[in-house]
């Protein structure tokens, strides 16, 4: 007689399996909701954001692929600057792929929402690799959704808010971060995964480097917490993959560390209302949630989940670490918050997970406890998904202060859940504003065709404002260069941390600009004079000067160094006289001694700025022995010396070559000085202010050119190495499951 069989129960692997992959998802899908997902696929650039910015990064690796190899350079920005390696190359690269079937515009934003959308579904799989408990998987991934709608930072990163506000990268970060270290928990647990493991380490290395340090720390703890595990049973796998995985940071990493001093150190301020920051909401709101963190810590630990416990201490730590950074750091101390902000949500979930478990076990016995856990945990964290989408937790607003727009109910503020997102996708608010955007395009090319290409500075206006409401965006000129295939140049750009130009490039703004732009503390900030703007402008290598307000308009039709060219609506367009990129040099350029270092050589020179010899005396920091000396911060004198009659001046974007009339006198190169450029013609190569490049022709033909040099091929070698192991571990494990399967079909 045929017995009947048991019921499948929700502790069934497969059901559970999809139970739980559907409740990531709809994690997912609460996410994108926030996204204004009908603007994401709309083929309109982002704006009012540094994504504005990033477009020009997308377009550089989607035109030249090989700027994603080490040794990268661009004149698009800061006249010059290396491209992807003093920022991360992941974020661009991704769009930049994307952009090979879809619009550039579109790529990019789909390449901004993607981490976001991706993070619970990233959370669910690295849970599962680590092997915790049915139902935990899901909890924890619904419990990113309220930390991803936290509108309390827009600059920190990881959230809404701020990838929106062009932080994709840092979002790439946690999303790799988080899979690489369920992938190693997986490796160090079970000893599978293996090239899965180094794939992911090395993406979340090539991502942002604060999440990769984040990350690092958390995989240290991971290897002491199952030490025992690994080290007798796999020893060897996990320290082949270790290695994979260092060498495929290496690729990126070896450069960044080695070319740091050359970043400009923008000196961001300290942060110092800890309170707001660290618990953002209402107070009883926040002392509920700290409640079930630790309560779900004290149960990730007891119960040895050491992922969430890695994940646990590195958010405390965070916490510390964002009281202590110091004033003024290159570490802008917000940016470690967003680790203090995952950690205190993924112990929420795990909170939750655990008082419903506690629940299950009250209301009955073991069957149905493998029934009813999943299911409670589930149900519990889907809460926070739905009250997040409708905006029931308070996960921004401290008491007393609440966000424009938002009302509270019992003390909780339900916040506006758009994030700015359809403003920022959804591009130019108004007709008006693309048309005026496409007849300033065409106005720049007309130029490029009748008076060259060369680097664009343009007017802000009276404040910042003010150009908004023109254009949407008072940065929408980084994307010059896009306009015009690489014609037009823009003097400033999104990644200011990447050259050290930087700051030269940013003061001329105040100069030639009644409001500031870009507004950073360690960068000096002048007084607007046209009349100086149009010599630092020359001095700058700037061609071109685009005006809109009135007033600016007029004073720089009274500038003799000026010349109006053409002009469309409020928009004038001017070409400098007296602008080039190659010029001799009027007096004698002057050696600092005692030497200043590279990283302090930025500092020297902008406080330079400031000196009337600025733009008629070049320092730099070295040159031949009959050059004078002068000890830093003191003023020079100017001592008049002949040219040396620079023409047939012709310039690519990695070399410039020139002809001079009378040689071993002092030409400047105005491009910024990086290592990689090397010249011929010429015995050195000497770094002047503010970044540049001074030769002293020894032929009538000089040519400078920017090659990778040894450090750059070590660090691709790294590269191809790591790569190489982690497919050599990929086969290994592939032929490993082959011949277990072949030995099962046999019995």
């Amino acid at each position: 007689m045929a017995t009947a069989s048991a019921p499948r129960t929700v502790s069934s692997p497969r059901l559970t399996f999809w139970l739980e992959c559907g409740i990531a998802v709809i994690a997912s899908i609460a996410v994108l909701k926030g996204l204004s997902p009908e603007n994401i696929v709309t083929d309109v650039a982002p704006i009012g954001t540094d994504s504005t910015g990033h477009l020009v990064g997308v377009w550089l690796d989607r035109t030249s692929p090989s700027l994603l190899l080490p040794g990268g350079w661009s004149p698009v920005m800061f006249a010059g600057y290396p491209a992807n390696q003093l920022y991360p190359p992941l974020a661009n690269a991704i769009a930049a792929v994307i952009a090979l079937i879809l619009p550039l515009t579109t790529s990019l934003k789909i390449a901004t929402a993607l981490p976001l959308v991706a993070m619970p579904i990233a959370v669910w799989a690295a849970a599962r690799w680590a092997a915790l408990p049915i139902g935990l998987p899901a909890a924890l991934a619904v419990s990113i959704v309220p930390m991803v709608y936290d509108t309390s930072c827009t600059i920190c990163g990881g959230n809404n808010g701020s990838t929106i506000n062009g932080e994709n990268a840092f979002a790439f970060g946690i999303l790799f971060g988080i899979l690489a270290l369920g992938a190693l928990t997986r490796l160090l647990q079970r000893g599978i995964g293996a090239a899965l493991t180094v794939v992911l380490l090395g993406l979340a290395s090539w991502a942002h480097p604060v999440t990769a340090i984040w990350m690092f720390a958390c995989a240290v703890l991971l290897i002491v917490f199952h030490w025992r595990q690994w080290w007798s049973t796999n020893n060897r796998g996990v320290l082949i993959a270790c290695a994979g995985a260092a060498l495929l940071a290496l690729s990126w990493w070896l450069a960044f560390l080695a070319r740091r001093p050359w970043m400009p150190s923008l000196q961001f301020p300290k942060r110092t209302d800890y309170l707001f920051w660290l618990l953002p909401a209402s107070t009883w709101w926040e002392l509920l949630l700290l409640i079930v963190a630790l309560f779900g810590g004290f149960i990730a630990v007891k119960r040895r989940w050491w992922l969430l416990v890695a994940i646990g201490v590195a958010a405390a730590s965070a916490a510390v670490l964002f009281v202590v950074i110091p004033d003024g750091s290159q570490l802008f101390n917000l940016r470690v918050l967003p680790f203090w902000y995952l950690g205190r949500w993924l112990l929420v979930g795990t909170g939750i997970y655990a008082l419903g478990e506690l629940v299950a076990v009250r209301l009955g016995r073991d069957s149905a406890r493998a029934q009813l856990v999943p299911a409670i945990g589930m149900l519990s964290a889907s809460v926070l998904v739905i009250g997040t989408t409708w905006g029931w937790w308070a996960v921004a607003s401290p008491a007393g202060k609440s966000t424009p727009g938002s009302s509270r109910v019992l003390g909780i503020e339900i916040v506006d859940q758009s994030t700015g997102a359809e403003y920022a996708f959804g591009g130019h608010t108004t007709a008006a504003q693309a048309q005026q955007v496409d007849d300033i395009t065409e106005m720049l090319n007309r130029a490029g065709a009748s008076s060259g290409c060369g680097r664009l500075a343009w007017d802000l206006g009276k404040s910042a404002d003010e150009a908004v409401t023109l254009l949407g965006d008072n940065q929408i000129f980084w994307q010059a260069p896009i306009w015009t295939a690489g014609c037009i140049d823009a003097i400033t750009g999104v990644y200011a941390d990447s050259s050290a130009t930087t700051p030269a490039a940013y003061a001329l703004e105040s100069l030639i600009s009644q409001g500031v732009g870009v507004d950073f503390p360690g960068i000096t900030q002048y007084q607007a004079n046209l009349e100086l703007g149009v010599q630092r402008m020359s001095t700058l290598g700037v061609k071109y000067y685009l005006t809109f307000d009135e007033t600016q308009t007029s004073a720089a039709r009274a500038q003799s160094g000026l010349r109006e060219i053409d002009h469309t609506g409020r928009w004038t367009l001017f070409e400098v006289r007296d602008s080039v990129t190659v010029s001799d040099i009027t007096n004698q350029p002057i050696v600092i001694e005692p030497p200043e270092s590279t990283s302090e050589w930025t500092t020297l020179t902008m406080n330079y700025g400031a000196s009337s010899f600025y733009d008629t005396v070049p320092l730099v920091q070295d040159g031949p022995s009959d050059w004078p000396r002068l000890e830093p911060n003191i003023e020079p004198s100017a001592m008049p010396i002949p040219p040396a009659g620079v023409m047939n001046i012709s310039a690519t974007p990695d070399e410039i070559s020139f002809d001079v009339a009378n040689v071993d006198r002092p030409v400047i190169v105005k491009t910024s000085a990086y290592p990689g450029w090397s010249v011929e013609g010429a015995p050195a190569i000497y770094r002047s202010s503010p970044n540049f490049m001074i030769v002293v022709p020894t032929s009538k033909h000089v040519t400078l050119t920017h090659r990778r040099d040894a450090l750059d091929y070590v660090a691709m070698a790294c590269g191809a190495a790591g790569l190489a192991i982690a497919i050599t571990l990929g086969i290994r494990e592939w032929r490993r499951r082959r011949s277990d399967a072949s030995v099962t079909d046999g019995v």
